[in-house]
């Protein structure tokens, strides 16, 4: 590194060595040329220079002559006729230039004063923005503003300073769109600087678009100091509650990725009181059915389907209101708040009965949730599903679209069909998101993405790549909740790949148990708190961990309603049922009464809508059930007949669970060839899945089963 230092140093030492030998004409515009960049057009060098085509190009001939400069045409002469030097005809030929080594361009640049790049700058900029027309200067504002900026600290006159402002306030609006956050915040910082002392009353309209920016820039980037600085500072200026809307939505939505769900919810709650909204303080189930009746009156004789062709809303107010109430679902939701059906039961109503507007999407999806939930209505929950996507497609709602895809490919799909065919909808949401900067439900997407992949059997190698590559993606983001989720699913399937310690512990490379479920449990993640604690049932059970799976089922229950709905909780029934009918402690009764629970749920409300989903869940646990009740018979067509059903829709590791659970019932009742033979499917289940903890585990506790003829 010195070396290379040394010839640096040498090489700029030897360029200002040539550059003495020019003309001090040439030195000049060569300054000029080098803050227009390493290529540069004669036209703006000229007009910077204040001279004339010809007069420029004479000027650059001996910067041509020394090999520092060169042009686009070689048979471009050199000795260009004397006569022409005085000429007012243009010349033959314009060339375009460029700088024929970039250290002699770097050390020029780097020799000219902070104060002569910053008049230099701004003169290029302002040549610029004059050969541009008005319409077509937003294609260019990144290359007009990057110049002009540099001048920002001059003694300019006030009207060129209103102008600066005015582009950097498009730069900000062309960074939004292209998702450019950094350089988004820059151009809103400098916008604000450029503005009059005043600028609350002689430029109200730029002064609240810079701090709305400013706010939204700042917590995409996750400097959220600055983003509550900028949200409230807008909040105590802005005239009217409706222009302090947006910043609130931003304060939610911020809060809601760091996690903190109650102060989002609260801060949802204090702009729908003033917008003239107020929930019960604490909403009881009446409440909550009284709001989702109203939906069915609203609606009258009018099918689902048809509410996507209702008029747009116009009222700004109750435009505001579903804004809001949708933009603090994803934290009442996973906070399990009671508030969650009162807000999306509003702000459906709000549609039905004021018109659709780019958020009624975000409202019909959510409604869904609560028709297959809560009204155990599966298919009034599609129907509203599949209105939203519609309702997105019809209104071109590209902003609201992830949120949309997120609630169908998460909570609605999968309740009718295979959950494979979420995964190509979840990764369009995915995509999009990041397209229009919707990077809340970027996380939200790629959390169920991974989620969706491992409960239908992906397999783990391709997996934990994938998951590895969303955890850090969602970090980088800025998407804490998210996150954490995600890492419980990587941590979770570099256990079944046998790269952790204890596979019934979570800690590894993508979290520390301990640490982690404190941090979920301070931040009132039930949602969180139900993936890592179902998560870990799973393991316990999959690895003989009974006892302690049994102790930590009272406590999943309890966080269920954070995360109902999605595939994660049928899982839950399984895994609960099979860690009870496995106890050696518990009463019988107890046992049959709570697996029987589980079943109710797991065929009325899944296997009944979507039996290649989970019929086979249901037949594994009936077949256990039957085992513990000494009915052999009936156990052992269940078993076969569940080993079918998930071979049948390549659920492969419960595929492979059936066949272990199968083996262990043959080889209780002696026969061992039997059991041999399941027992030897089930490693290869395991095996062709990925999950090699797995194989080591059956190794070691079956190896006289495994190896049998």
């Amino acid at each position: 590194m010195l070396k290379s230092l040394a010839l640096r140093n040498d090489a700029i030492g030897f360029i200002g060595m040539q550059l003495q030998k020019l003309p001090q004409e040439t030195q000049y515009v060569l300054k000029i040329a080098a803050c227009i960049g390493n290529k540069f057009d004669l036209d703006t060098l000229a007009r910077v220079c204040q001279k004339s085509t010809n007069k420029t190009i004479f000027a650059l001939q001996k910067a041509l002559q020394y090999g520092l400069i060169a042009t686009d045409n070689k048979a471009y002469n050199i000795d260009f006729e004397l006569t022409t030097r005085l000429s007012e005809s243009a010349p033959p030929y314009i060339p375009k230039y460029y700088f024929l080594h970039n250290q002699f361009h770097e050390a020029l640049y780097a020799a000219i004063s902070d104060a002569e790049k910053q008049a230099i700058h701004y003169q290029i900029g302002r040549c610029r923005l004059q050969k541009i027309p008005t319409g077509r200067r937003k294609f260019r504002i990144f290359e007009l503003v990057n110049q002009l900026n540099s001048g920002k600290d001059l003694d300019l006159p006030s009207t060129e300073r209103n102008e600066l402002a005015e582009l950097n306030l498009i730069a900000c609006l062309e960074a939004k769109n292209t998702t450019a956050y950094e350089a988004g915040l820059k151009y809103a910082n400098i916008g604000l600087s450029l503005l009059e002392e005043n600028a609350w009353q002689s430029q109200y309209s730029m002064s609240l678009s810079f701090h709305e920016l400013a706010a939204e820039f700042a917590g995409s980037c996750g400097d959220f100091e600055a983003m509550e600085k900028f949200s409230d500072i807008v909040i105590a200026r802005a005239y009217t509650i409706l222009e302090k809307v947006n910043v609130y939505r931003i304060k939610i939505q911020s809060n809601t990725s760091q996690g903190k769900l109650t102060q989002a919810i609260d801060i949802a709650q204090e702009i729908l009181q003033q917008l003239g909204i107020e929930f019960p303080k604490a909403p009881t189930q009446k409440d909550i059915q009284q709001a989702i009746a109203e939906i069915d009156k609203v609606l009258g004789e009018r099918e689902i389907e048809d509410l996507v062709n209702l008029p747009v809303m116009k009222d700004a107010k109750k435009m505001a209101i579903v804004e809001i109430a949708c933009s603090v679902l994803p934290a009442a939701y996973i906070s399990g708040s009671p508030l969650f059906p009162l807000l999306v039961a509003l702000s459906v109503k709000l549609s039905i009965q004021y018109g659709n507007t780019l958020f009624s999407g975000s409202a019909y999806a959510p409604f869904g949730i609560l028709a297959c939930n809560m009204n155990k209505d599966v298919e009034k929950g599609v129907k509203f599903g599949q209105l939203a996507l519609e309702l997105v497609s019809k209104l071109d709602a590209e902003v609201v679209k992830p949120e949309v895809i997120n609630v169908v490919g998460s909570f609605i799909l999968h309740r009718k069909f295979h959950i494979t065919q979420t995964l190509p909808l979840l990764k369009e949401g995915y995509s999009n998101g990041l397209k229009v900067g919707n990077l809340e439900f970027v996380g939200y997407i790629a959390h169920n993405f991974c989620l969706n992949s491992f409960w239908s059997s992906q397999p783990l190698s391709s997996l934990e790549q994938e998951t590895r590559a969303y955890c850090k993606n969602l970090v980088q983001l800025n998407q804490v909740t998210t996150a954490n989720w995600c890492q419980i699913y990587w941590q979770s399937v570099l256990n079944l790949l046998g790269c952790a310690e204890n596979p019934s512990i979570l800690s590894g490379e993508a979290l520390q148990e301990v640490e982690f479920l404190s941090r979920l449990h301070k931040s009132h993640d039930f949602g969180g708190l139900f993936i890592f604690h179902s998560y870990k049932l799973m393991l316990c059970y999959l690895f003989g961990n009974i006892e302690y799976s049994q102790d930590i089922t009272v406590d999943i229950r309890s966080y269920l309603i954070g995360a109902s709905g999605i595939v994660i909780e049928p899982a839950f029934y399984l895994y609960d049922s099979l860690t009870a009918l496995s106890s050696q402690s518990k009463n019988k009764a107890d046992i049959l009464q709570q697996v029987e629970q589980n079943q109710t749920q797991l065929r009325q409300q899944w296997a009944y809508y979507a039996p290649m989903n989970h019929q086979h869940k249901v037949d594994l646990v009936e077949a256990e059930k039957y085992r513990v009740l000494g009915q052999h018979i009936e156990a052992s067509e269940l078993y076969s007949k569940a080993i079918s059903g998930a071979k049948a829709y390549e659920y492969i590791q419960e595929e492979a669970l059936a066949n272990e659970l199968a083996a262990k019932f043959y080889l209780d009742g002696k026969q061992e060839q039997i059991a041999a033979d399941y027992m030897k499917e089930a490693y290869c289940c395991y095996a062709r899945w990925g999950a090699k903890a797995k194989t080591d585990d059956l190794e070691k506790r079956y190896p006289k089963l495994l190896l049998s003829s």
